[in-house]
């Protein structure tokens, strides 16, 4: 899970200005909020331009995938099986991934996700290399992908 950052001007000593960051307290992101020793379940957001979930490593089986867009315009998660790098998936010139591609394998996703709205899907998913990507026009060249495996 990603950690928020607040960062806040303090106060002027001996001629310099102090500031300080640190962990908001009070940053509250929905879609992390789930138990992180699951083995069945997958929770996060998306936002421009960016994927995060809660788990980088999960075990195989039929996983629960709970994710809320957060972000100002409309996403999708798609839950790609690859082998590629993240952020590697070649792009079509219609700006998306080839979902049938056998080297960047659909294998489960939400449609279309408006904003501020949560969703929850299912998918099997086999041992090896995964993405969670958007594969609306553009949003995975922006960077909305995030790698995870399955043992």
């Amino acid at each position: 899970m990603r950690t928020r950052w607040k960062c806040v001007a303090g106060a002027v000593v001996a001629g310099a200005l102090v500031t300080g960051c640190g962990p908001d307290p009070n940053d509250t992101v929905p879609g992390i909020a789930a138990d992180p020793n699951s083995d069945n379940s997958v929770t996060g957001f998306e936002l421009q331009w960016e994927v995060v979930g809660d788990h980088k490593t999960i075990k195989a089986g039929e996983m629960t995938f709970t994710f809320t867009n957060v972000g100002t315009i409309k996403h999708e998660l798609l839950v790609i099986r690859t082998d590629l790098p993240v952020g590697k998936i070649p792009v079509g010139a219609d700006g998306r991934i080839n979902e049938a591609d056998p080297n960047s394998l659909n294998v489960g996703e939400t449609g279309d996700l408006d904003v501020g709205k949560t969703i929850t899907f299912k998918a099997k998913l086999e041992p090896g290399k995964y993405q969670l990507v958007c594969n609306i026009t553009n949003h995975y060249k922006n960077g909305m992908y995030m790698a995870f495996t399955v043992d």
